[in-house]
């Protein structure tokens, strides 16, 4: 993605010490291209999911060996300003931004330069020394025409922009019913049908730090994402196709810096509305939004149904853990810390015991303690029910529910 200018000269001895260095650099272009991928990675702070990494090599790939093939044959055509072109308009094709682009062929002529001198060694650094006015210029001419086909490509697209396109997503993904001329309007800028398998996945705080998922729209695995990257959350909105919810967490998941909730699967554009809520609900049922997990809607109902009507919430943990809540704080964490391990270790004492360091006929003390104040029965499916998802309320800080019991803690704790 470099290459000396056309109209630098050197005698026949100096060009074939670079001719046969880029030579030599043509058999080492795989190695040149990942070193290049991965350190435009770091440099951008993004993390490459498979089928983008795979991409983005093709292009680097081409670059380098359209710059390498000039520099092998600097007074034939420019294959590097043709391949310099087509990048260009891919890159604006998908949404990418043009200071992104620039940025990759400094870095690839920072790398194919380094190679070059390594490929030379100590005896020929010299003469390769009087090219780097031609190698700078070769950049120089590439990134200008890369940008150039940038443009022009971006405004054959308007307007189906990035503005032009975050606005349609932002129509989709308000959480609030639009109007149908506006769906209409935004499904066919973004080229999607109304009828389809959709999915939201939601993700905070603002993130993903990937290239494919900060801008515009990508494709993965037969997969067509449309992503909306917000000051405090990213969204996208894919349309499935044949694939799964699993075939989508896994393409989601090298993406995902932060905690991140996938929606319902729904049958139609108009209703990825209920996918949003859904994907927000499961979001917020993970504990630790710092980390990146995945929550998907459907494997946590219960806990969403909690978080989905907080005044059914408030009324279950009154019910259900009252007596409880009453408790002065030294009696009650121990209760509810111990209920909480016990699940987590699927009803297992000794496991329980383990998990909270303390013997196995404690844990069996708190939960027949827990069981006269509930007056449920763990060994109920359904008492368990209530006491599982009362504890999540607690748990979750579901507004109110922990208001509820407040009143009988201070007259408890002030007896």
């Amino acid at each position: 993605m470099v290459a000396t200018d056309q109209a630098e000269h050197v005698d026949s001895s100096d060009r074939s010490i670079v001719t046969a260095a880029a030579r030599s650099l043509l058999i080492a272009v795989p190695e040149l291209t990942d070193r290049l991928v991965s350190e435009f990675a770091r440099r951008e702070g993004v993390i490459l999911a498979a089928e983008v990494r795979r991409t983005l090599s093709g292009l680097c790939r081409s670059g380098l060996e359209a710059a390498i093939a000039t520099l092998e044959r600097p007074d034939g055509d420019r294959p590097d300003l043709r391949v310099a072109r087509d990048i260009g308009s891919l890159w604006a094709a998908r949404g990418l931004p043009l200071d992104s682009l620039l940025r990759l062929y400094r870095l690839a002529g920072q790398v194919l330069w380094e190679s070059l001198l390594q490929a030379v060694g100590p005896a020929g650094a010299g003469t390769l020394a009087y090219q780097v006015g031609g190698v700078l210029r070769g950049i120089d001419q590439e990134s200008t025409a890369a940008a150039s086909a940038y443009r022009q490509t971006e405004g054959r697209l308007l307007p189906r922009g990035r503005a032009h396109v975050a606005s349609a997503i932002d129509v989709l993904l308000s959480g609030r019913p639009a109007d149908a001329a506006a769906v209409e309007a935004a499904a066919d800028l973004l080229d999607l049908p109304g009828a389809g398998r959709y999915v939201v996945a939601v993700q905070r705080p603002g993130a993903p730090r990937a290239l494919a998922a900060a801008y515009g729209r990508t494709t993965h695995g037969g997969m067509r994402f449309s992503w909306r990257r917000g000051r405090d959350t990213d969204r996208v909105l894919v349309l499935l196709g044949d694939a799964t919810l699993d075939a989508f967490e896994t393409v989601l998941r090298p993406l995902a810096q932060h905690a991140v909730g996938i929606g319902p699967c729904v049958g139609r554009l108009t209703e990825v509305g209920k996918s949003l809520r859904g994907a927000e609900l499961a979001l917020r049922t993970c504990t630790d939004r710092t980390t990146p997990e995945i929550a998907r809607f459907d494997r946590r109902l219960p806990h969403a149904l909690v978080l989905a009507e907080p005044d059914l919430a408030d009324d279950l943990v009154r019910e259900v853990l009252g007596a409880v809540l009453a408790l002065p704080t030294r009696h009650r964490e121990p209760l509810l810390d111990t209920l909480e391990a016990w699940l987590r270790c699927e009803g297992s004492a000794v496991a329980t015991a383990r998990a909270l360091y303390c013997h196995r006929n404690t844990v069996l003390y708190r939960l027949r303690r827990l069981q006269e104040l509930t007056a449920r029965s763990l060994g109920r499916p359904s008492d368990l029910v209530d006491l599982a998802l009362a504890l999540y309320a607690v748990r979750s800080a579901v507004v109110g529910a922990a208001d509820a019991a407040q009143p009988m803690i201070e007259r408890t704790s002030g007896a």
